[in-house]
């Protein structure tokens, strides 16, 4: 008798990145990721500086009206400091990426707040009108490795007296934080996450299309799954802006960075290392280490958005407003991988240790520790092998993940 399709969902809350005892951990495996915020660290602090001017202008108004309202210097100090400038890092994951992020969002920070003026009219110094300590929130699922990720803080923190770091454990796709109590938003290759896979159920043909694939490639065959995904991701990605629309001030900023559809090339994710990730599933199965059942209800919970889905889904959340949304690529391939080229069998073993850091949990609670390392044991030996008998060097083929949106956006004021 045939094993039936089950319609289990394949849920990302199983999906934090691999802890730091494990040598496939993300901690020492998410070069990458950094490569990404590098590149657009000139875009992040021009954010961040026009963003400090607005608010600059935000506290002038602000001290003009407690002036008016009040006389005493008292009432004027009140109503003029901050108490705390809140930024929050979503999907922060750990390892030295959240706080190299960190270092750098507080340095742009403090750097374009000394950089506004106090004219000689003004009765108060710079320091007492617009120097508030800062709390930075690292953000991301329960299962996050909390612990090893505060556990550096002596390392990266010294001598930031004036600045705050807590954790905090939830869906980023649902509230965190109190009304109007952060100034900045920040994500970084995070947003392409589902909180799970959708429910094929009501698609005959997208759930039989799905049958021996573990994601949604850039395939125009694959058109009524990729119709299904995006609709859920759209409805999680509003959900994610709604939830941060309510906790930011108003002026407030939101940075992200996030893997997309590149439109112009339509067969993305056609011919990549990934492939073989998935021919590794069907493998086993054919082999009778896996069965059909857990093939068939394993989706990887990922849409890459297109430009066009990002921005109809901000336009519809109040008070939003989209400042810039640009493409960037980041060719990875060449600017890290490549230095392993003319060694196969090393290369193999590192590309698989990333694909491990970021989606073993998700794997294990899927299939068991046992078969789901028979899974990457399998990936890292079809790696080994086509890079032995490839020619020439593809940066695509060794990290497809090379597109992404640049968005900055502002909670009008």
């Amino acid at each position: 008798m045939a094993e039936s399709f089950r319609t289990d969902n394949t849920r990302a809350a199983a999906c934090a990145m691999l802890t730091k005892e494990h040598k496939a951990s993300y901690n020492s495996n998410s070069t990458p990721q950094r490569l990404v915020l590098q590149q657009c660290r000139p875009a992040l602090e021009k954010a961040i500086a026009d963003h400090q001017a607005t608010m600059r202008e935000k506290q002038k108004a602000r001290d003009l009206r407690a002036d008016c309202m009040w006389n005493t210097e008292k009432h004027r100090r009140g109503d003029a400091v901050e108490k705390a400038f809140g930024i929050a890092d979503m999907g922060c994951a750990s390892g030295p990426n959240c706080w190299t992020n960190m270092q750098f969002i507080i340095d742009c920070v403090k750097k374009h707040r000394s950089r506004q003026i106090i004219t000689a009219g003004e009765r108060r110094s710079a320091a007492e009108v617009y120097d508030s300590p800062i709390q930075y929130f690292f953000c991301d699922l329960p299962l996050n490795d909390f612990n090893d990720l505060l556990s550096e803080k002596e390392k990266y923190m010294g001598g930031r007296e004036d600045c705050f770091v807590a954790a905090v454990a939830g869906n980023i796709h649902g509230r965190l934080f109190p009304p109007s109590s952060v100034q900045m938003v920040f994500s970084s290759t995070t947003l392409h996450w589902l909180s799970e896979s959708p429910d094929l159920l009501s698609e005959p043909q997208a759930m039989n299309l799905m049958k021996k694939k573990i994601w949604v490639d850039g395939s125009h065959v694959y058109k009524d799954v990729k119709k299904v995904y995006v609709e859920r991701w759209t409805e999680e990605f509003e959900a994610f802006l709604t939830s941060r629309e309510k906790e930011m001030v108003n002026g407030g900023l939101m940075f992200l960075l996030i893997i997309s559809c590149n439109e112009s090339s339509p067969l993305q994710m056609q011919e990549s290392c990934f492939q073989l990730f998935e021919e590794s599933w069907i493998q086993l199965v054919e082999e009778g280490i896996l069965t059909h059942s857990q093939l068939e209800t394993f989706n990887i919970p990922w849409h890459l958005p297109t430009v066009a889905e990002l921005e109809s889904t901000i336009k519809r959340v109040p008070n939003l407003k989209i400042q810039h949304l640009d493409e960037v690529d980041v060719n990875a391939g060449d600017n890290y991988w490549k230095q392993w080229s003319h060694n196969p069998v090393e290369l193999s073993q590192r590309l698989t240790n990333f694909y491990k850091s970021i989606s073993w949990n998700l794997v294990e609670n899927h299939v068991g520790s046992i078969r789901c390392e028979s899974i990457f044991s399998r990936f890292n030996k079809l790696l080994e092998r086509h890079l032995q008998s490839q020619f020439t060097w593809d940066p695509y083929w060794m990290y497809p993940w090379s597109h992404y949106a640049k968005v900055e956006i502002i909670k009008k004021l």
